[in-house]
């Protein structure tokens, strides 16, 4: 049940960022710590397997910003995601 939560959570924040709702929702009082609440019941617990493009790691969901962007948008910087992803790949 927690992991269909958390994938309702993870789809609704990639949607609302897609959709450019994200700074229209930071605005509004309490939205922020709405989120950490739901976030935190719902979050898998320890470290979870995620797949980042053609990679797989792990992640310590309890690290609190880094692991929240991480496991429910699948980015963290987009930059440096694109970074990480070009140095992993093998070269031909």
């Amino acid at each position: 049940m927690r992991d269909l939560a958390f994938q309702i959570f993870a789809g609704s924040r990639r949607f609302a960022r897609k959709a450019g709702l994200a700074p229209l929702l930071k605005r509004i009082p309490g939205v922020r710590r709405a989120y950490r609440s739901i976030y935190d019941l719902s979050r898998p617990k320890g470290h979870a397997l995620m797949r980042l493009r053609d990679f797989e790691m792990y992640v310590n969901s309890g690290h609190s910003y880094v692991a929240a962007s991480l496991l429910t948008l699948c980015v963290w910087e987009s930059f440096q995601t694109q970074l990480f992803a070009a140095c992993g790949r093998p070269q031909p």
